[in-house]
């Protein structure tokens, strides 16, 4: 079980539920978010039942000033055991429809942040000769669909980063997780963008709990496999989307 761990998002949806999850098992943690007032509340509350060390840091993560903030952060610590890189959000719409600096922002909260975070940690990971990273990605990645130009684009670079830095690092005694859930029960598609979209059409058997997601996620993480898809029905969608099994005509209809 880990000792420290520092979770991105740690405020809200997946984060929160990992970071509930890790303190009930005494862990200490680093919850990096956005929203101070969730955050500040979160901390507050886990540090209260459990009795616990929680540390809150607010940093936009799309800012690359907040990111080295955060980063020289992770360095100081010296001893986190385990980093989960949950910040994320989703923008279904028409590449065009948002600007650029909009598309740059996700690129920062998905992959420039998670890269940060873990070159932060890893040295001293390494040295001890122990330690795990879980990145999150996502069933987009394989999609190729219309509204999900920079969204999947940015999981696709969470997975090869993520099997790249288990070749690396796996053989001295680090765990790398990519964990690939699909729908889940959280407030990440309680925004604007979403209210367009045709998530409302997705049955409610597909949708997963939360604490479900990343109870598994933490019991498979050390097994030797990288690849964490939680939930049977997202098991089959996710074989069946890697395959792509699923007619091309189809996905690109699809927002």
């Amino acid at each position: 079980m880990a000792e420290l761990a520092v979770i991105t998002g740690g405020a809200n949806g997946i984060g929160k539920s990992f970071a509930i999850n890790l303190a009930a098992r005494g862990a200490r943690l680093v919850l990096i978010d956005i929203k101070r007032k969730k955050l500040e509340a979160l901390a507050d509350e886990l540090s209260a039942q459990y009795g616990i060390e929680v540390e809150a840091v607010v940093a936009d993560l799309s800012k690359v000033k907040d990111q080295v903030r955060v980063a020289d952060r992770l360095s100081a610590l010296k001893n986190v055991d385990l980093l989960i890189n949950s910040a994320g959000y989703g923008a279904p719409v028409e590449f065009h429809g948002l600007d650029a600096d909009a598309h740059i922002d996700m690129l920062n909260v998905h992959v420039a942040s998670m890269i940060r975070c873990c070159r932060a940690v890893l040295p001293q990971m390494r040295e001890c000769k122990k330690g795990a990273i879980i990145n999150i990605s996502g069933q987009a990645a394989y999609l190729y669909s219309a509204g999900n130009a920079m969204y999947g684009s940015t999981k696709c670079f969470v997975e090869a980063f993520t099997r790249n830095l288990e070749a690396e690092y796996a053989p001295v005694g680090i765990k790398l997780q990519l964990l690939v859930p699909a729908y889940i029960r959280t407030s990440f598609h309680d925004t604007e963008f979403y209210k367009l979209a045709a998530v409302s059409k997705i049955p409610s058997f597909y949708w997963m709990n939360v604490d479900t997601v990343t109870t598994t996620s933490l019991r498979q993480l050390g097994t030797g496999k990288l690849i964490c898809v939680p939930g049977l029905w997202h098991k089959i969608t996710y074989h069946i989307l890697r395959r792509r099994l699923v007619p091309r005509f189809i996905l690109k209809r699809s927002i």
